[in-house]
C-alpha cells in the first residue's frame, strides 16, 4: 500500500506541474502570438503530430504490455523486449520524418498556409525527440518506475515553457516557439535512456536476444495499439487541421485553446490512471476478479464524483474565464468552450478505463471501436464545419467521443464484470447537487464582473458541492482512493 501511495503520489505531481506547466505555456503563447500566430503554432503541431504517430506507433506501448508481465516471471526476457522495440522505434521515426520532409511543399499548398513549409523543416527535432520521449516513458511505465518517469516528465514540461516562451521573446514569433518545443524532450530521453542502460539492460545477452520470437510478438501485439494511436491522433489532431483547412489559423486557435482548457483539468486523474492501469492487469493475473472489478467501479465513482460539477461549471463559466485568463480577443470561442466542457467529463472516464483495456489484452477490441470513432470524428467535422463553423467541430468531438466512452465501459464490463447498481445510486444524488450547484454559479457569474466575479462563482460552486455532498452523504465517494489501495 505504501508502494502504490508514493508511486501515485510522483505521478500526481508531475500531472500537476504538466497542468500548471502547460496552462501558462498556453496563456503566453496565445497572448504573445495573438489568435493568428498561436492558430499556426498549432497547426504545425498537429501536422507533426499526425508524421509523429507514424514514427512511434505501438511499439513502446507494446513493449510496456510485455515488460509488466514478464519483469518477475522471466526477467531473462526484458532485454529482448527492449531491444527489439527500440530498433522498431528507430526505423519508425526515419521513415517518417523522411517522408514529410519530401513532401512538406505538398502539404503546405493544401493547407493554404506557405509557412507550414518551414516548421516542418525544423520538426525533425520534434519528431524524434518527441518520439524517444514517449518510448521511454512507456517503457519506465511498464516497470512500474512512475517516479523516474514523473520526474523525467515534470522536468520537460518546465523546460518547454522556459525554451518556448523565451525563444518568442528573442523574436523567433511562433517558430521559435516550436523549437523550444521541441527541445524539451530531450532531458526525457536522456533520463530514460541512461536509467535503462545502467539498471536493466544486460550488454553481454544482446547477440543472442535480438533476432527471436519476441520481436515478432511485440511487433504483432503493436499492430493493435498503433490502430488505436493512429485513432486517436486523428481523433486529437484532424479536427484541427479540418479547421485549418476550412475557416483558418484564426479558428484554430480559437478551437485549441478550448479543448485545451478541458484537458487541463484532467491532471489528478491522468496521474491515476497512469498509476493503476498495470495494475488491472496484475491483479487479474492472480485470478482474483473481484478485486479489479471493484478497483475499476471505485475508481469509476471518484471519477463521476470530481469530473460531473467541474463539467458542469466550465461550461458556465466558459465567456468570463476565457476574458480573465485571455482577453477579449478569445471571447468569441466561449460557445466552443461551453460545448467542450462535456470533453472533460468523457477523458477522466477514459482516463481509468482505456489504458487499462491494454493491459488486460484487449487492445484490438480499443483499436476497432477508437478506428469507428475517429471516422465518425471525421465525417462530422467535413459536414458540420462549412454549416455552421468552427462550433461544428466542437459538437463532432463531442459525439464521436462519447460513443467510444461508452464501448470503454462496456468492454471494462466484460471483461472484469463490475456492477452498476454500485455506481449509479450515488450518481443520481450527485445529479441533484451538480442542478443546485449550477443555478447559484450561473447567478453569481452574472451579478458580479471580471476576475473577482469568476472567482466568487467558482468558491460558490464548490461551497455548495461540498455541502450537498455532506447533506446527501455524497462523502463516502471520498474514501474511493483509500478503498483502492486497500485491494492492492
Amino acid at each position: 500500500m505504501r508502494r502504490v501511495l508514493e508511486k501515485f503520489r510522483f505521478a500526481f505531481i508531475a500531472e500537476i506541474i504538466s497542468v500548471i506547466s502547460g496552462g501558462v505555456l498556453m496563456i503566453a503563447l496565445a497572448r504573445l502570438l495573438n489568435p493568428d500566430g498561436y492558430g499556426l503554432f498549432t497547426l504545425s503541431l498537429s501536422v507533426l503530430g499526425v508524421a509523429k504517430l507514424f514514427s512511434k506507433l505501438g511499439f513502446a506501448e507494446s513493449a510496456s504490455r510485455y515488460i509488466a508481465e514478464y519483469k518477475e516471471k522471466d526477467p531473462t526476457m526484458i532485454p529482448k523486449i527492449l531491444v527489439s522495440s527500440l530498433i522498431m522505434t528507430i526505423c519508425s521515426i526515419s521513415i517518417s520524418y523522411i517522408t514529410l520532409y519530401l513532401f512538406r511543399g505538398r502539404i503546405s499548398s493544401l493547407m493554404g498556409e506557405a509557412q507550414l513549409s518551414a516548421f516542418i523543416e525544423v520538426g525533425v527535432v520534434f519528431i524524434v525527440l518527441g518520439t524517444l520521449s514517449s518510448f521511454f516513458r512507456k517503457v519506465l511505465q511498464g516497470f512500474e518506475f512512475i517516479e523516474v518517469a514523473s520526474v523525467a516528465l515534470s522536468i520537460e514540461r518546465i523546460t518547454r515553457v522556459i525554451l518556448s516562451v523565451g525563444f518568442v521573446l528573442l523574436g523567433y514569433g511562433a517558430i521559435g516557439a516550436l523549437i523550444g518545443y521541441s527541445i524539451s524532450f530531450i532531458l526525457t530521453v536522456l533520463i530514460g535512456s541512461v536509467y535503462i542502460c545502467q539498471h536493466l539492460l544486460n550488454i553481454s545477452k544482446l547477440d543472442k536476444y535480438i533476432f527471436n520470437n519476441m520481436a515478432r510478438r511485440i511487433f504483432e501485439y503493436s499492430l493493435p495499439l498503433s490502430i488505436t494511436n493512429a485513432s486517436g491522433v486523428i481523433e486529437k489532431r484532424s479536427d484541427i487541421l479540418l479547421i485549418g483547412y476550412f475557416l483558418g489559423p484564426t479558428y484554430v486557435a480559437y478551437y485549441t485553446v478550448s479543448k485545451q482548457m478541458t484537458e487541463f483539468t484532467n491532471a489528478p486523474v491522468s496521474a491515476y490512471g497512469y498509476t493503476v492501469s498495470p495494475m488491472y492487469s496484475s491483479e487479474q493475473s492472480k485470478d482474483n476478479k473481484l478485486s479489479p472489478g471493484e478497483l475499476y467501479e471505485d475508481s469509476l465513482k471518484g471519477v463521476l464524483f470530481l469530473y460531473m460539477p467541474a463539467a458542469l461549471g466550465i461550461a458556465i463559466l466558459a465567456e468570463p474565464t476565457l476574458s480573465v485568463i485571455l482577453g477579449e480577443e478569445y471571447i468569441e470561442a466561449a460557445p466552443i468552450l461551453a460545448i467542450l466542457s462535456v470533453l472533460a467529463l468523457l477523458k477522466a472516464i477514459t482516463s481509468v478505463t482505456s489504458s487499462g483495456l491494454d493491459y488486460l489484452g484487449r487492445a484490438k477490441d480499443r483499436a476497432k471501436i477508437k478506428t469507428v470513432m475517429a471516422v465518425i470524428n471525421i465525417i462530422l467535422n467535413i459536414l458540420l464545419l462549412p454549416v455552421i463553423g468552427v462550433i461544428g467541430a466542437a459538437i463532432a468531438t463531442v459525439v464521436s467521443y462519447s460513443i467510444y466512452t461508452a464501448f470503454n465501459i462496456s468492454i471494462m464490463y466484460d471483461e472484469l464484470k463490475i456492477s452498476f447498481q454500485r455506481i449509479a445510486n450515488p450518481v443520481f444524488r450527485l445529479l441533484f447537487v451538480c442542478v443546485m450547484m449550477s443555478v447559484v454559479v450561473y447567478y453569481t457569474s452574472n451579478q458580479i464582473e471580471g476576475a473577482s466575479g469568476l472567482v466568487i462563482s467558482i468558491l460558490s460552486g464548490v461551497l455548495v458541492w461540498f455541502i450537498g455532498g455532506l447533506v446527501l452523504n455524497l462523502w463516502e465517494l471520498s474514501n474511493t482512493i483509500s478503498k483502492v489501495y486497500s485491494l492492492l
